[in-house]
């Protein structure tokens, strides 16, 4: 299925657009992903090296913030987001569009011919039944020379200084990744995005790990890590429940797994555990004789 979602084509100043958005979000957590990945990447919409692409797919839009930043920071660019759910998002700019698409079943915007300069995919985690078909067919889909990249955690805490282990974070970590598992569903993938990509056919990969810090209380205020932090903390006690249908793949007693997941919660907030959050920005070129 293949829906053009027909939004207004005039856009708002970039500080209204960014409020609607945040309201539009209605309370979920593609507002706070999209500042924490600002946060992270310095305030650059992307990292690969890619220069004044002509069009640009943004696939598994959501709400559309990230496929607006980038529009608005490159007009001569035509961006297009595409989501497996028709979101009724409030606006558009007359370099945007959004269109509803099974992004591992559907032909993508344009039809099979269509090429695109740059691919960008984030927040992936749980996302696709074969993330390496999903893969291949953005290198179908590159025009040669074109970019992709991946921004994914990776459902896995790193401990600095001491261990993780033996914690509530520990147990309910492994055991949502289990029902992960279960449900067809890898949390710690994106440590194979690079080998994926290379098998796909792309050259010029590049992949970026990135420890994520907690406890902002640790850092100096006003320092980039601080702000990290700052995000990281609350991004994560609301991941812990977003993660509640994988947790329960295992742990089918509802008071346990609450039980599981308060515990957790606590973990993330308690500053004497010292850990990071793993995870990876990837990115890769089609070669320019493919």
């Amino acid at each position: 299925m293949l829906k053009d979602t027909g939004y207004p084509k005039s856009g708002p100043s970039p500080h209204a657009a960014r409020e609607a958005l945040k309201r539009f979000d209605n309370g979920k957590s593609e507002h706070d992903q999209h500042s924490l990945y600002l946060s992270i990447t310095g305030g650059k919409v992307g990292v690969a090296p890619v220069t004044k692409p002509r069009r640009v797919l943004d696939v598994g839009t959501g709400t559309g913030v990230w496929a607006y930043d980038y529009a608005s920071a490159n007009p001569s660019s035509h961006v297009t987001g595409i989501d497996l759910f028709d979101i009724q998002r409030p606006f558009s700019l007359p370099n945007l569009t959004f269109h509803q698409v099974d992004v591992e079943k559907d032909d993508f915007p344009g039809g099979p011919d269509q090429k695109y300069d740059y691919i960008f995919l984030r927040y992936i985690i749980s996302c696709f039944d074969s993330t390496q078909a999903v893969f291949r067919r953005a290198f179908e889909h590159l025009a040669p020379g074109g970019w992709i990249e991946i921004f994914d955690p990776c459902q896995n805490y790193l401990p600095v200084g001491g261990l993780v282990g033996e914690t509530a974070l520990e147990k309910w970590t492994s055991l949502s990744a289990e029902g992960g598992r279960r449900m067809g569903r890898d949390l710690y993938k994106a440590r194979s995005y690079a080998t994926w990509l290379r098998e796909a056919g792309f050259v010029n990969v590049t992949e970026m790990k990135i420890g994520a810090p907690f406890h902002a209380g640790t850092f100096s205020e006003g320092t980039r890590v601080r702000e990290i932090s700052e995000k990281m903390s609350k991004m994560e006690v609301k991941a812990v429940l977003l993660l509640g249908k994988m947790l329960r793949q295992v742990v089918p007693d509802e008071d346990e797994a609450r039980a599981l997941e308060e515990g957790a919660q606590r973990d993330i907030q308690n500053p004497d555990l010292n850990f990071v959050k793993e995870m990876f920005n990837v990115y890769a070129q089609k070669p320019k004789d493919a």
